[in-house]
């Protein structure tokens, strides 16, 4: 009776190589997913929202406070604002909210940059009635590409 041994020859070096390869990819997917995980994570935590506006606003801007005043806090805060001026029906936002062409707005908005496969930036427009007073707001996010 002839015995068998089970001790069988170490692999050929391509198919080791070919292994180490396929770890070394598999561990680079891993990096790289968690790197952009990590990246988008960061971003929604640290990236300026629509409900941090509104606090802002209903802090610093109570209803009925002159033109200039709005336009002092958006300059202290460094928001990107226009001049006040006449709504030229382009927002549907405001559209939604009843507001007629021609009604004097200020539009400020605040662009979030960061490492995000979607960026989100927050859009304010400040209603003003007749005597340039604040007489509403709407705060809103957009999304844009980078």
């Amino acid at each position: 009776m002839a015995t068998r041994t089970l001790h069988r020859r170490p692999l050929a070096w391509p198919f080791r190589m070919f292994g180490w390869f396929v770890v070394g990819v598999l561990a680079l997917a891993v990096l790289a997913g968690a790197t952009v995980i990590g990246a988008g994570t960061y971003y929604e935590f640290n990236r300026t929202k629509a409900a941090d506006m509104e606090a802002l606003i209903e802090t610093e801007l109570p209803r009925g406070v002159m033109s200039e005043q709005i336009l002092a806090v958006l300059d202290s805060e460094g928001i990107e604002h226009g001049p006040v001026a006449p709504f030229s029906g382009d927002d549907s936002k405001l559209l939604e909210m009843g507001v007629a062409k021609g009604t004097m707005i200020i539009s400020g908005s605040v662009r979030n940059d960061g490492y995000s496969l979607d960026l989100v930036d927050v859009e304010m427009r400040f209603i003003l009635d007749p005597e340039l007073k604040l007489a509403d707001y709407v705060v809103y996010e957009t999304h844009r590409r980078p």
